[in-house]
């Protein structure tokens, strides 16, 4: 009787998830862009112009906003995204959504578009949601992503899954093979 209880526990508890799920939607908007760029440590600035080859351009941290909009209630967002620290650091400014949803949308919505799951990670929510921090699998990729998506007039994110269902899926697919 507990071999078919657990299985079947888990699968309510995905379907429960998949019906919540149905009813997130976000419409994201991306505001500004703002990139800095590793300096040469060797080369004092303002001397002799050098040419660089976009090979070579290391970035060290970008910075923007996004505006939300969630139950036809819009929230706006400050975000950084740390290339040595491969962190996404999510601030909101104004609005009541938690910046931690904003981070499953984008995740959700990179999944999407191209088939990596798991890019963004959330690890900490601070002041009550307003801050979100989230690991980064691959900076360079996810800010083409994020250039990606400003030259929209806006994204429509739709059906997004909480971190629970997302790992939950994981593990019963995990069982599985």
């Amino acid at each position: 009787m507990a071999i078919f209880s657990i299985p079947t526990y888990l699968y309510a508890i995905r379907f429960r998830e998949w019906r919540r799920a149905k009813q997130r939607n976000f419409n994201l908007k991306v505001g500004t862009i703002d990139a800095t760029q590793l300096m040469d440590k060797f080369k004092e600035p303002g001397k002799e112009p050098i040419e660089i080859e976009l090979e070579t351009i290391h970035l060290k941290r970008a910075k923007g906003s996004f505006s939300v909009t969630h139950d036809s209630k819009e929230s706006n967002f400050n975000w950084i995204l740390e290339f040595r620290g491969t962190t996404l650091i999510l601030s909101r400014t104004e609005g009541e959504l938690e910046a931690e949803w904003v981070i499953e949308a984008l995740e959700s919505d990179y999944r999407r578009r191209y088939g990596v799951a798991d890019i963004l990670y959330p690890i900490a929510t601070r002041d009550n949601g307003k801050v979100a921090h989230a690991t980064v699998d691959e900076p360079q990729k996810f800010f083409e992503y994020l250039h990606l998506l400003k030259n929209f007039s806006y994204v429509q994110i739709n059906n997004v899954a909480s971190r629970r269902a997302k790992d939950l899926k994981k593990r019963m697919i995990g069982t599985a093979t």
